[in-house]
């Protein structure tokens, strides 16, 4: 069972050694917003070539940490703003939901044992409040929602969810915080597997939409207690449900007309 003490991610390579150690600069705010990443610096510091340190850049490049310009190097980008994790979110909605819809059938069995070993090791956690003790809990979280969109056996669909970045993005929020709803994830990711389990593709997606907007209500109102608009998220959902054909003939229009509304 993890602990509020556990140890560092093993890293697999030295460019996973420094990503790792870069991302925990990041998230608990040892490498401040703005503030510039040197290569030469780093693999120093580190102990390793610049290669390694390149490439872990790269990595935090893609998942939006940090950003390079030219003449300027790397430097760690702002935190996301309310509204942008919001976006990430109705990210997810689309692409979760759509994944498990469009799944080939039957659902392969050991995808679906795996979901269901992935959400055990979840519940198994006592994240903390600090990156060392809450790491576990978002690459196992990150770990389910890829396997619930492998689901889709779709490549085009995986490579968008990769570029998401979900998890990188949402860590820096987490620092301090922890993971406050890990049993109310737990209890949602097992609604989800258990309608896959039946074999209900539907009912598995309808409790993918609700995890997922669910989160995004609880992890918003912890940034911005007064700001989470669960109203919001049901205009997202009714726009994304208008245009996969899921409502009644007679809520339609009105719903689709929520569509414009999502960013305004």
């Amino acid at each position: 069972m993890a602990t509020t003490n556990a140890p560092h991610p093993r890293p697999t390579s030295l460019a996973a050694f420094v990503y790792h150690n870069l991302l925990e600069r990041i998230v608990t705010g040892a490498a401040k917003p703005g503030s510039r990443l040197v290569i030469d610096q780093l693999a120093k510091q580190l102990e390793v070539s610049l290669i390694p340190v390149r490439e872990a850049l790269a990595r935090l490049g893609a998942e939006g940490l940090v950003e390079y310009r030219l003449n300027h190097g790397y430097r760690v980008t702002p935190s996301p703003t309310v509204e942008s994790y919001r976006e990430i979110f109705i990210a997810r909605l689309a692409l979760e939901t759509g994944a498990i819809r469009h799944a080939p059938v039957p659902v392969d069995a050991e995808q679906i044992r795996r979901l269901r070993e992935l959400n055990t090791q979840i519940g198994r956690l006592r994240p903390g409040r600090s990156y060392r003790s809450f790491h576990q809990f978002v690459e196992l979280n990150d770990a389910f929602h890829l396997a619930l969109v492998e689901l889709s056996r779709n490549k085009p669909l995986l490579d968008l969810y990769a570029k998401l970045a979900y998890g990188s993005r949402t860590i820096r929020r987490l620092e301090g915080r922890g993971v406050p709803d890990l049993a109310q994830n737990v209890r949602e990711h097992n609604k989800i597997v258990g309608a896959l389990e039946q074999r209900d593709l539907r009912g598995a997606a309808e409790a993918a939409e609700q995890h997922i907007l669910a989160g995004m209500h609880r992890f918003l109102r912890g940034l911005d207690p007064s700001g989470s608009k669960p109203k919001r998220a049901r205009v997202a959902r009714d726009a994304l449900l208008a245009l996969s054909g899921e409502v009644p003939k007679d809520r339609k229009s009105t719903v689709q007309s929520r569509r414009n509304r999502i960013r305004g």
